[in-house]
C-alpha cells in the first residue's frame, strides 16, 4: 500500500484519543462492607459483562472510525505487481512527446489541439516532485529531445511556447526514440506521456516496433486531444494539363479538393494565386467525405519564374487549405544543333531564329566539334543528320539526357543504324532503327500523317485548329524502328507506323524522328507548320513538365539538377525569408544539389549570388490530415509488448497517472466504511430497559 499524502498520517496519533479518556476515567473500585447487600439476589451479573463488553465494543468501534478517517485523508492506493513496494517514494523519470504535425492546427472547442495539449501536459508536470527527471521531445516525421532536466518551471515555459508546424506524424519512430532515452535513466519509474490526435496515419508512417529488451522498459501514456467534430476540407492537389505554359497563351491548371468530415460545404470558395496576385475564384460544393475539382485558366504575361497557390476558405484547419505550385518560362532557351550539312543547320536556324532573334540562342557545330561543348549550358540538343558521333560524346550525351536534358535525333540518309541504336536508342527504350527502303523516294508515292494527337504539349497549339486547316505534309521515305510497341508515338503515319517517338531516361528525353529532314525524303519544311513544330519541340525538350508534377513535401530534403553554368555556391531562400548555403552532391553521374530536410509549405528560390537560378514548391502530406482514429488492437500491435494506457480527451489526466504509477486509489472505500462503522456505533450505544439492572431500575422509580 502506498499513500498519496503521506503527511496527513500523523494524525493517526489522535485515534488514541478514545483509549485514553477510557483509561483515565476508569475509578479505583473500594469495597465497603455492606449488609444489607446479600438481600439484593436479583442483580443479574450476566447483564453487567454484556455492557463492560458492549463498551469495549463502542471504544474499538469509535477508533476505527478516527483510524479510517485519516487514512481516507491520506489517499493510500493498492497496487499489485513486482514494482508495488516501490511506492510513492521512487523517483521518476518521464519524456513529454508533443505531436507538432500539420494536424495538430485543428481547431476544437477550447483552442487548437495543441493548445489541448499544452494544457495537459503543464497539467501533468504539477505531478513531478523532486528528485525526478523530464525530458521534453517534440516530433512530426522526425522527433527532437531536450536533456534532461529537473527545472520543471523552465521545462513548463518551453511547453508554453511550442507552435505546430506543418509536417507529417511518425509516432512509432518518436516513441522508439524516447524509450532509447529512458533506458539511459536510473530511475524506477520510467513514463512517456504522447499529446497527440492519435490518428491512425501516425502509426503507419514506420514499421512496428519489436518487443522490449528490459523488464522495466516503462508505461507510455497516449493523450488523445482530437476532437471528432472538427469541420475540414483540403486541396490535395494542383495538376497541370501537360501544355507547354508560353507567355501570352492561356493555360489549365486543375485544383483538386476533398471534404475530410461528415458535413457538407456548400459553395466553398477556391482561389488561384500567381506571384501574389488573385487571378481566379470559384465556388463548389462537397458533400460529406465528398472529392472534388475546379478547373482555372490562366495566362501569364512575362517570362521568368512564378510561384503560386490555389487557396481554400478558412475552416476548422488551414494547415491544408493551400497547395502551391511553380511556373518557369525561361527568357531565352539556349539550344546546340549538331549537323554536319549546312542546309540542314540553315532549316533549323530560320524555324527557330526566324527574324535573326528571338527566344532562342542557337549554337552551331558538327559532330568533329561536338566533344568540346559543354553540353550542361544547353537546354536542349538537336541532333540533325549527324553522322556518326565518337563514343566519348555519346556517354556525355547520356549524361546530360539522365540529369533532365532534352535531346531531338533527325537522322539522315546515310544514318549509321547500329552506332545509333546501341550508342542511344538501346539505352533508353527497345526499338531500333532499321535501313531505309532501298529504291530511292520520289514525288509520285508518298504517305501523310495520321490525325495529329494534341494531348502531347508539342502539339496542343493545334488542339482549336479544324482539321482540315492543317496542311496534309507528305513524305516519301522513312526509317522503320523495330520493337516500337512500347514507346511513345507522338506523331504516326497514316498507315499505323511512328513518325515521332519519345523515349524516356533518367529525368530528361529523346526525341526521334523516322524520316530525314532533307526536302529528298519529306516536305515538312516547306510548310508552315514547321517554324512552329520546331520551336515547340526545342521548348518541349527544355522545359521541365516534370517539374510541374513534383510533389516535394514538408520534412523532405529536395534533391534536384544543379547546371554547369551555375558558379555557386548557391543560396536556398525560404517563403519566410529565411536562407541557407546549400551543398551539391552527387547522384551518379549527374551533378545535383540537395537541400536539407524542408520545415515549411510554400515557393522555395534557390540563387547563384544574386541571381535565381531555380524555384520550387514544397506542400504537406495531402493525408496528414485525415483524422482517422486508430484502434487499442492496432496500437498494440504497432506497440507489442508495452504498457500502454490510452487518455480520452475527458479522462481525468492526473488520476489516470497516479493510479497506473501507484495503484488504485481506496480513499472512498474507506470513507464507505466510517459511514459504516457510524451505523454500527449508533446501533450498538443503544441500551434497551430490559438490559439494565434492577437497581437501575428502581433508581428510575425512585427519581420519579
Amino acid at each position: 500500500m502506498n499513500f498519496l499524502n503521506s503527511a496527513i498520517l500523523a494524525v493517526l496519533a489522535a485515534t488514541l484519543a478514545p483509549l485514553l479518556i477510557h483509561l483515565l476515567n476508569r475509578q479505583k473500585v473500594r469495597t465497603i462492607e455492606f449488609s444489607s447487600l446479600v438481600f439484593l439476589r436479583n442483580l443479574q451479573k450476566t447483564k453487567m459483562r454484556r455492557l463492560k463488553l458492549r463498551q469495549v465494543l463502542l471504544l474499538i468501534i469509535r477508533t476505527l472510525m478516527l483510524v479510517f478517517l485519516v487514512l481516507a485523508f491520506a489517499r493510500p492506493t493498492m497496487k499489485t505487481g513486482a514494482l508495488s513496494a516501490v511506492g510513492s517514494h521512487a523517483k521518476t523519470s518521464a519524456v513529454f512527446l508533443s505531436d507538432l504535425s500539420a494536424s495538430m492546427n485543428a481547431r476544437t472547442a477550447d483552442g487548437s489541439a495543441l493548445e489541448r495539449a499544452t494544457r495537459r501536459e503543464l497539467e501533468l508536470i504539477e505531478l513531478l516532485k523532486e528528485g525526478d527527471q523530464a525530458v521534453r521531445g517534440e516530433f512530426s516525421r522526425i522527433a527532437t529531445f531536450s536533456q534532461p532536466t529537473s527545472d520543471f518551471a523552465g521545462l513548463a515555459e518551453d511547453i508554453r511556447e511550442q507552435a505546430p508546424g506543418a509536417g507529417s506524424t511518425d509516432i512509432v519512430s518518436s516513441i522508439a526514440e524516447a524509450e532509447a532515452r529512458l533506458q539511459e535513466s536510473k530511475n524506477l519509474n520510467r513514463e512517456i506521456y504522447l499529446f497527440s490526435d492519435l490518428a491512425r496515419n501516425g502509426f503507419t508512417a514506420a514499421a512496428g516496433l519489436e518487443r522490449p529488451s528490459v523488464e522495466n522498459a516503462g508505461r507510455i501514456y497516449l493523450v488523445d486531444v482530437s476532437d471528432e467534430r472538427v469541420i475540414n476540407a483540403a486541396v490535395t492537389g494542383v495538376e497541370f494539363s501537360g501544355e507547354l505554359v508560353q507567355v501570352g497563351v492561356p493555360f489549365e491548371i486543375t485544383a483538386r479538393m476533398i471534404n475530410r468530415s461528415g458535413e457538407t460545404f456548400d459553395h466553398l470558395l477556391v482561389g488561384v494565386f500567381l506571384d501574389g496576385r488573385r487571378l481566379a475564384q470559384d465556388d463548389l460544393s462537397l458533400g460529406p467525405w465528398a472529392a472534388g475539382e475546379v478547373v482555372f485558366r490562366l495566362e501569364i504575361t512575362e517570362p521568368g519564374r512564378h510561384f503560386g497557390y490555389v487557396e481554400l476558405a478558412d475552416d476548422d484547419n488551414i494547415a491544408d487549405n493551400r497547395c502551391y505550385f511553380t511556373v518557369h518560362i525561361p527568357q531565352t532557351t539556349a539550344v546546340l544543333l549538331v549537323s554536319d550539312f549546312p542546309s540542314e543547320r540553315q532549316l533549323i536556324r530560320r524555324a527557330l531564329l526566324p527574324g535573326g532573334e528571338g527566344r532562342f540562342t542557337l549554337t552551331e557545330c558538327d559532330t568533329r566539334d561536338l566533344t568540346r561543348e559543354n553540353l550542361a549550358a544547353y537546354d536542349a540538343v538537336m541532333l540533325i543528320s549527324a553522322r556518326k558521333p565518337e563514343s566519348v560524346m555519346w556517354e556525355n550525351i547520356d549524361r546530360y539526357v539522365r540529369s533532365g536534358g532534352g535531346v531531338l535525333v533527325v537522322p539522315g540518309g546515310d544514318l549509321d543504324t547500329a552506332t545509333y541504336n546501341s550508342s542511344l536508342l538501346r539505352r533508353y527504350c527497345a526499338c531500333a532503327f532499321t535501313a531505309l527502303p532501298e529504291d530511292l523516294p520520289s514525288g509520285e508515292q508518298y504517305f501523310v500523317l495520321d490525325d495529329l494527337d494534341s494531348r502531347h504539349p508539342i502539339l496542343a497549339v493545334y488542339r482549336d485548329v479544324p482539321a482540315d486547316k492543317i496542311p496534309s505534309i507528305r513524305f516519301y521515305s522513312a526509317f522503320e524502328l523495330s520493337n516500337a510497341a512500347g514507346v511513345q508515338s507522338v506523331l504516326r503515319f497514316a498507315d499505323g507506323r511512328p513518325a515521332l517517338v519519345e523515349c524516356r531516361g533518367g529525368q530528361g528525353k529523346v526525341l526521334v524522328w523516322t524520316t530525314p529532314l532533307a526536302a529528298l525524303y519529306t516536305d515538312l519544311s516547306f510548310h508552315s507548320l514547321f517554324v512552329p513544330l520546331m520551336g515547340r519541340t526545342a521548348e518541349y525538350l527544355a522545359a521541365d513538365l516534370g517539374e510541374q508534377a513534383h510533389d516535394y513535401r514538408v520534412g523532405q530534403a529536395v534533391i534536384r539538377p544543379r547546371r554547369a553554368t551555375w558558379a555557386g555556391p548557391l543560396v536556398l531562400e525560404f517563403p519566410d525569408g529565411r536562407a541557407a548555403q546549400l551543398a551539391p552532391e552527387a547522384s551518379g553521374d549527374a551533378e545535383k544539389y540537395a537541400t536539407m530536410e524542408l520545415d515549411m509549405p510554400g515557393c522555395y528560390t534557390v540563387l547563384d549570388g544574386d541571381i535565381p537560378v531555380d524555384i520550387f514548391a514544397v506542400n504537406i502530406d495531402a493525408t496528414e490530415t485525415v483524422v482517422e482514429k486508430i484502434t487499442r488492437e492496432e496500437i498494440e500491435q504497432r506497440l507489442p509488448g508495452r504498457l500502454i494506457t490510452v487518455l480520452e480527451p475527458d479522462d481525468d489526466l492526473s488520476a489516470a497517472v497516479l493510479a497506473a504509477r501507484y495503484g488504485r486509489e481506496i480513499w472512498k472505500i474507506l470513507l464507505w466504511g466510517v459511514v459504516g462503522l457510524v451505523l454500527a456505533e449508533t446501533l450498538l450505544a443503544r441500551t434497551k430497559k430490559s438490559e439494565l439492572p434492577p437497581d437501575m431500575l428502581s433508581g428510575e422509580k425512585t427519581a420519579g
